[in-house]
């Protein structure tokens, strides 16, 4: 790999996107490889991505897939790119029909995993509750039948689901559940664990909730920090 282009990357690794992208947008793509180049506007594409500048990654991973000699790996990650921008950008049925697509195509359990996580956040933003719940069941069965992914990450989506749908029985049930494994849910176990809490008038909860905020801030895991805003509001 080119060494300026390395180093945009270690500084994009380590969270600091603007600065990376400014690197990365000094760079003659000119002088580059052929994967040099497809590795350049998918960092650039990833960091607007995370700076939530949707429509400008949204150009980049397009560039890419204009590109006619790139590989079914690449376009398949990139094209999951394009849709996470659907996703958070403002068009999550869009995205949906991609996701439900990939999982008639996708032949590895972790690919389905994830397509089923992705569905969730869909119908998270549409507001179809029911069907988050369904989705991200898939998603923990998945995880936990095969040992793949990180389980109790997505068992704290699950939660966040039921606590939607009102379905304390089960909620309780994952929430023991989860209780064997050690909490790498970046935050959001503590968060909606707080907001059951506080839904049933316990007086810790705004102490656990605190801690799940700064968990996911620590980690820079922006989409919990969002969801417990979105919870606090809610049951406020």
């Amino acid at each position: 790999m080119n060494k300026k282009l390395q180093s945009a990357f270690e500084t994009e690794k380590s969270g600091d996107y603007k600065t990376a992208l400014k690197m990365y947008s000094s760079l003659e793509s000119e002088n580059l490889s052929f994967d040099d180049r497809v590795f350049l506007l998918r960092s650039i594409g990833a960091c607007n991505y995370y700076l939530q500048n949707y429509s400008e990654a949204q150009n980049h991973f397009h560039s890419i897939l204009e590109m006619p000699d790139i590989t079914p790996p690449v376009r398949k990650e990139v094209l999951t790119s394009l849709n996470l921008c659907y996703l958070y950008g403002g068009n999550p049925e869009k995205a949906k029909n991609h996701f439900l697509e990939d999982i008639k195509a996708d032949s590895s359990y972790q690919d389905k995993m994830w397509d089923y996580w992705y569905l969730g956040q869909c119908d998270f933003l549409i507001k179809d509750y029911e069907k988050m719940v369904s989705d991200y069941q898939m998603a923990v069965e998945i995880s936990e039948k095969n040992q793949i992914g990180n389980l109790p990450f997505f068992i704290s989506h699950l939660m966040v689901a039921l606590l939607l749908v009102n379905n304390e029985e089960a909620f309780l049930k994952n929430h023991d559940k989860i209780k064997a494994y050690e909490d790498s849910s970046y935050g959001l176990l503590k968060i909606v664990s707080a907001i059951y809490r506080k839904r049933k008038g316990y007086a810790d909860w705004h102490e656990l909730y605190s801690k799940g905020i700064k968990e996911a801030e620590d980690n820079k895991y922006i989409e919990n920090i969002k969801l417990g805003e979105f919870l606090f509001k809610k049951y406020d």
